[in-house]
């Protein structure tokens, strides 16, 4: 048995069990949140800059630069990125602002480009973060092009995501902060997928807007007609990869596989599962070679 099927098929048993029983994985005891996790705006900026500016975060997805030579500027919380591939395929991440007077490099979008001009007076940087020309540099003086660069991000790129720490003081060993999870990253071969449709859209404060990534106990309320349609509310099973979760949802036709024997299940048809990549990424509900993949961040203000 294959390594993938083995995993969906003790994932299908554990649901099955559960369904059977009435019952599903619950976490040991209550957990209270006070509201003011929600509402203090101190909690909340101390949240952030711990968790979003101290540890690795997902930036982009590989798919959004499947080519040498491309890149991607946008903005994480209030940091300018700009995430590049370059010639050899390595991807990047660079403060999108120029060491001259702080104006953007490049303006937010994505496309195929190695080179790209500050936006007030022209200066010229390559992929790798080199300033490669200065506008007229004859008539500004002896400057030493090689001392200056744009402010690199840790930056690596694993399981179908660039990571980076938004912090340009932090370097981080991603292999320990995946703690496992990339494996299970890796079955579902993000880089390898194409991106259908891309869009921004703005919501409730980050904590709010992720507790429902990690709740399957409003699907028959909230998506009656899709999800809700399918799963059964509250049968989970839940596992743990460090701060990363995999919730897997048993669907309405789990008690099938009970008359079935084991060699013959398709557990993926009796399942989905949910992937949350600590603190802001999801991948939900992988059906018919599609998926949803969520990267949030917090607002600035």
């Amino acid at each position: 048995m294959g390594h993938q099927r083995k995993k969906l098929v003790d994932l299908a048993k554990r649901l099955l069990n559960h369904n059977l029983n009435g019952s599903t994985d619950q976490a040991d005891e209550i957990m209270i949140k006070s509201v003011n996790d929600y509402t203090d705006n101190e909690i909340i900026s101390s949240e952030v800059n711990k968790i979003f500016y101290d540890h690795p975060v997902p930036i982009a997805l590989s798919a959004e630069l499947k080519e040498n030579n491309c890149y991607k500027a946008t903005k994480a919380i209030d940091t300018p990125l700009l995430i590049t591939r370059d010639e050899g395929g390595v991807a990047r991440a660079f403060i999108n602002i120029c060491k001259h007077r702080g104006a953007p490099v490049c303006p937010e979008g994505s496309g195929k480009k190695s080179k790209f001009n500050c936006t007030y007076h022209g200066w010229m940087y390559d992929n790798k973060g080199n300033l490669v020309n200065i506008f007229k540099s004859d008539t500004f003086g002896d400057i030493d092009t090689t001392k200056i660069k744009l402010t690199e991000l840790f930056c690596e790129e694993k399981s179908g995501f660039i990571w980076a720490c938004l912090n340009p003081d932090i370097k981080y060993n991603l292999s320990e902060w995946m703690n496992g999870f990339d494996l299970e990253l890796d079955d579902i071969d993000l880089k390898n997928w194409y991106i259908f449709k891309s869009t921004t859209i703005k919501g409730p404060m980050w904590k709010i807007c992720w507790d429902g990534y990690t709740d399957g106990y409003h699907h028959h309320m909230v998506h009656p007609e899709t999800v809700g349609k399918n799963t059964i509310v509250n049968l989970i099973a839940h596992d743990t990869y460090g701060p990363h979760q995999r919730f897997a949802f048993g669907l309405k036709n789990i008690d099938e596989l009970s008359d079935i024997e084991e060699k013959d299940w398709e557990p993926e048809n009796h399942l989905r599962l949910i992937h949350s990549v600590f603190p802001n990424s999801s991948i939900s509900a992988i059906q018919n070679e599609h998926c949803l993949v969520s990267i949030i961040f917090p607002s600035p203000d």
